[in-house]
């Protein structure tokens, strides 16, 4: 018998990439899940690979009545809610004076609005469920932005506020809310910007894979951990991060070669719109 037998587990963005690694952990170990995303055809086909019961159900997290929906599936579904996950994400990237004022408002409402619109939606399930738990997909540009992260990063930022602070809200019901902070993970999101100029890492920088990341939740939901950093020997940094900042970022840059030089090619080609389009194309496609 698997550990969340019994269970139900909501996981958001469970299309494609770190979610639907996610609910295949959590499907594997017993749970009922319900996936969550706008391609309802790619949900038919991950609920179809899943070894336990599955509810592909299409939502997308920037509708104001995202929130009402989740909870209507629930409802229907399981009746209560034991585990929610929110891993739904974009990630654009490109110097701040290139970036739309838009595509900072659409970041931000998959990243971050669309979890408040899920916790308000699902919180009345959840205080039904056993488990009471609920993880955030963060990221470690929370803890050391880098550059043409800005978008990004301020919405990650800004989601990591909202953890913290409903952590201590619901600690008196017995909840436990987490975030997983996981470095650069080989995804769709990543594919075509990663080690260009707009995304550089380090050599040491590991390139985790989706299920390196499942494994980190399930370990979360298992001990009841608050901020896990993946992989864990990057906490120490990372946390050092949210400490001294300036310290971190010089020593990250001193780490990548050509790190001065990759940013003014970032700069530059982000001046040229045909350019831009090339080497930073906007995602607008979220799990």
């Amino acid at each position: 018998m698997g550990l969340y037998e019994g269970e139900c587990a909501a996981v958001i963005g469970a299309s494609r990439g770190i979610g639907r690694a996610i609910a295949a952990r959590l499907s594997e170990e017993g749970a009922e899940t319900l996936l969550f995303a706008r391609d309802h055809e790619r949900l038919v086909q991950v609920a179809g690979t899943l070894p336990g019961r599955a509810h592909p159900i299409p939502v997308d997290v920037t509708d104001a009545g995202a929130g009402a929906a989740m909870a209507d599936a629930v409802e229907h579904s399981c009746g209560r809610l034991d585990i929610l996950i929110y891993s739904a994400g974009v990630l654009p990237l490109a110097p701040v004076f290139r970036m739309p004022v838009e595509e900072f408002q659409r970041t931000m409402d998959v990243n971050y609005w669309g979890a408040v619109r899920a916790v308000q939606g699902l919180l009345p399930w959840l205080r039904r469920g056993k488990r009471r738990s609920i993880v955030f997909l963060s990221s470690l540009a929370t803890h050391f932005p880098l550059p043409f992260f800005a978008a990004y990063a301020g919405s990650k930022m800004a989601l990591r506020g909202f953890a913290v602070s409903l952590r201590q809200e619901l600690a008196p019901e017995g909840f436990h809310v987490a975030m997983v902070s996981p470095g650069p993970v080989d995804t769709g999101m990543v594919k075509g910007k990663l080690h260009t100029p707009m995304y550089r890492i380090p050599r040491w920088m590991p390139l985790l894979q989706d299920t390196d990341v499942a494994r980190a939740v399930d370990r979360t939901l298992r001990r009841r951990r608050a901020d896990v950093v993946v992989p864990g020997w990057l906490a120490p940094l990372a946390w050092l991060g949210l400490a001294r900042p300036t310290v971190v970022m010089k020593s990250y840059g001193l780490a990548v070669p050509g790190w001065e030089r990759a940013i003014r090619e970032g700069l530059a080609r982000g001046a040229s719109d045909e350019t831009a389009k090339e080497i930073h194309p906007f995602h607008r496609n979220h799990s």
